[in-house]
């Protein structure tokens, strides 16, 4: 049941993104963790991997933030942040500790910046498209509500959960 609410948020993620959301969540992610596999090794060549793997997927986390602000669940902010940050930090942390070459790290900190810069390009991107698609977002709010409300029930096959009466499209005008 989960997962039908998944992939109808994922459609309106992906019309907000303008790309297939839960393609661009995966690569992000796997990026990501390539890096928990990576920083076990001491080698340089593992650390930068390291180093420039793990902010890729705090960018997919970061990105979010916007998106729940937009779709009215403000709640996961703080664990988006959460999610997000430490990654970055701990990265920059190793590189210290492992390269201690100001050169790497001033080209490191331009590598961070491009990644700030992609995340907020991203959520400029997103409150742009947001009102194209109100009506998509409302709809998924409601159903979201509805979902969460009445028992994470979602029988296949139907398009949306046990029960939600999706809103009328009104006629001409709204007269009808």
């Amino acid at each position: 049941d989960s997962g039908r609410m998944l992939v109808f948020e994922a459609g309106v993620q992906s019309k907000l993104l303008g790309v297939q959301a839960n393609l661009l969540e995966g690569v992000l992610l796997d990026v990501g963790a390539l890096s928990l596999l990576s920083c076990w090794f001491e080698s340089r060549r593992m650390q930068l991997l390291t180093a420039y793997a793990a902010p890729v997927s705090a960018a997919y986390f970061l990105l979010n933030i916007f998106y729940f602000q937009l779709t009215g669940a403000p709640e996961m902010v703080p664990a988006m942040l959460l999610l997000g940050a430490p990654p970055i930090l701990l990265s920059l942390l190793r590189l210290k500790i492992f390269l201690r070459d100001e050169a790497a790290l001033a080209t490191y900190a331009a590598y961070l910046a491009a990644i700030g810069a992609a995340v907020l390009g991203g959520g400029l991107l997103l409150q742009q498209r947001a009102e194209a698609h109100r009506a998509d977002i409302h709809l998924f709010v409601a159903v979201r509500d509805h979902f969460t409300s009445n028992g994470f029930t979602w029988t296949a096959g139907l398009d949306y959960p046990d029960g939600f009466k999706p809103p009328r499209a009104s006629g001409w005008l709204g007269l009808f």
